[in-house]
């Protein structure tokens, strides 16, 4: 039996497995909304595109920049909106 008939859908055992990748995976403090970092897509990274872990996270995650405080851009705008309404 494969190990994907053990997983949900969006969930990968490659990336449950890795341990030096989980720097590149990131979390939104106020959401939780769980992304990998934009900074794999540079040219820096290129070599590591061939890494399955990499084709992993890129396949079950979306793209997620955080700000200085760790906050995902939707969050960071409604954040934002309310403290200038105040």
């Amino acid at each position: 039996m494969s190990h994907s008939k053990w997983r949900k859908f969006g969930q990968s055992y490659w990336l449950e497995r890795s341990g030096s990748y989980k720097k590149y995976i990131n979390t939104c403090i106020v959401c939780g909304a769980k992304g990998y970092d934009p900074v794999i897509e540079d040219a820096e990274h290129k070599e590591n595109k061939k890494s399955v872990i990499f084709r992993e996270m890129m396949k079950t995650l979306s793209a997620l920049a955080l700000d200085e405080i760790g906050r995902c851009a939707d969050c960071a705008k409604i954040q934002d909106s309310s403290r200038k309404k105040e």
